[in-house]
């Protein structure tokens, strides 16, 4: 289990493979219209891709529009230690479009259906 990076009241599961567990933080969702920043927590079974164990990674949902952004990421090792971490300045990043069947698609879809009024994209 991820050391408590980040602390959170509710993290839910979206998705699980044979090598990870993606997972939204679903009380720490904040919406600005249909925009809604969120936090993605990956635990990988063994190592990841980059060696890490988990990832914490703090995204943009355009609801409306179906696209996303990643504005965060943090790596961690298997201790609970920082591997890597980044951030970008938000007028760098651009609206990426979900891929359907991916992961975050289903991690999308779970936020949007929290907006107020309802899933959109």
């Amino acid at each position: 289990m991820l050391a408590s990076p980040v602390e959170a009241s509710r993290w839910v599961l979206v998705a699980e493979a044979d090598s990870a567990k993606h997972f939204i933080d679903a009380d720490a969702i904040v919406w600005d219209g249909q925009i809604a920043s969120s936090w993605l927590r990956t635990e990988y079974s063994g190592r990841g891709p980059k060696e890490e164990s988990a990832v914490l990674e703090k995204w943009m949902n355009d609801c409306e529009n179906a696209r996303s952004k990643l504005l965060a990421f943090t790596s961690y090792k298997a201790d609970g230690s920082v591997l890597r971490s980044s951030q970008a300045p938000r007028y760098l990043l651009e609206w990426s479009e979900i891929k359907g069947g991916s992961t975050y698609q289903v991690a999308h879809q779970r936020i949007c259906a929290q907006r107020p009024g309802g899933e959109r994209g």
